[in-house]
């Protein structure tokens, strides 16, 4: 198996997809309506959430660090275009998902919804308030999902400081920072929460940058890989069966399990790609709509589902997950092709890359 650029490159375009399918399955959870006679059901939830759906927020923080340092090198004019790029890619999708997330909100609130969104009786409209959900700094955004993208603009902020950190420390910077994250999620230091969960970000996206920056086309990078889909499996029976009552053990086993679990990621679609496999150039491109969109009605669905079919069975449990799931992706996807079919000039600014001949631009 080779591990160049041009081939880690193919392997997160076969990712990007199944990833933000396991982003969709993250916010579909139900367990806070599940009553003790689905607890099979809530466990099973519980367990594949920890060990296989939290690998995909860390991946997508990996693979963005990498493509921002994908060229090794970061010199002043490659930056100031590499940020005029992300302020189309990101802070205008960011504001204007956010926008749409706020209309939204002030839907929720209206008498026929507010009794299924108690949480939004207290929101009262000002300009302070207002802008509370851009900033989102201590809280979510309007559109909940895009955290990641404020926490994304931060690090890639922050990039020429990374840049000259991780260029002098290399791999050990990545421990620094690992280390730093661990210490503010454990300890806190009364920060707030949203420092110590930038730490991880930082680290995630640190973790990407230093591979183009050290180099990646080597033996012992491919060997590494190899080893991950073990390393994943051994370290996510740890972490169910062995799982410690200590802070310190147990965020060193939760993050365990994803280091592990991103880079078996990888490896498996690296080795997918060198066999020809790969998604749908039009699903790789839905990718950020179905992200942003997503956070949007997800809560909606999520109580409908759960009012018309009570889930008071393992097995009713399991099909009203299965049915917000599939609702949710389908009806995003749906609203995805209709603007790609008559609005196609609205994508852009969405954050999304359009198909063109089977292939994207953008």
């Amino acid at each position: 198996m080779r591990c160049g650029y041009p081939q880690i490159t193919s392997a997160f375009e076969l990712l990007r997809f199944p990833l933000i399918l396991g982003v969709v399955m993250i916010h579909c959870d139900i367990s806070l309506y599940l009553p003790a006679e689905a607890a099979a059901f809530d466990e099973a939830l519980r367990v594949f959430t920890k060990c296989v759906l939290r690998i995909c927020v860390p991946l997508f923080f990996v693979m963005s660090g990498f493509l921002f340092f994908r060229s090794g090198t970061l010199g002043r004019k490659s930056l100031l275009e590499k940020w005029r790029r992300r302020v189309h890619t990101l802070l205008v999708p960011y504001l204007i998902w956010n926008t749409l997330g706020l209309l939204c909100m002030l839907l929720k609130k209206a008498p026929l919804l507010a009794g299924y969104f108690p949480q939004y009786s207290d929101f009262h409209i000002s300009f302070g308030t207002l802008m509370s959900g851009y900033v989102a700094v201590g809280d979510y955004p309007y559109d909940f999902v895009l955290w990641f993208i404020r926490d994304l603009m931060v690090c890639v902020a922050l990039a020429p400081l990374l840049w000259r950190f991780l260029r002098s420390t290399r791999f050990a910077g990545v421990c620094v920072l690992f280390l730093a994250s661990l210490v503010f999620k454990v300890c806190g230091f009364s920060l707030s929460e949203w420092v110590c969960d930038l730490s991880v970000s930082l680290f995630w996206f640190s973790l990407g940058a230093v591979l183009p920056i050290c180099g990646v086309g080597n033996r012992g990078i491919d060997c590494f890989l190899r080893l991950m889909p073990a390393a994943w499996f051994l370290s996510s029976l740890a972490l169910v069966v062995f799982a410690s009552g200590n802070p310190w053990i147990y965020r060193c086993q939760d993050m365990l399990v994803q280091f592990t679990g991103v880079f078996a990621a990888l490896y498996v679609a690296l080795y997918l790609t060198g066999r020809g496999y790969a998604v749908s150039p039009w699903l790789v491109s839905s990718t950020f709509f179905v992200y942003a969109f997503h956070g949007l009605y997800t809560g909606l669905v999520v109580k409908s589902v759960v009012a018309v079919f009570p889930p008071l069975s393992d097995l009713a449990a399991f099909a009203d997950y299965c049915i917000i799931f599939l609702s949710v992706v389908a009806v995003s996807l749906v609203f995805y092709f209709i603007l790609g079919r008559y609005a196609s000039g609205v994508l852009p600014f969405l954050g999304t890359r359009r198909p063109r001949n089977g292939k994207e631009v953008g």
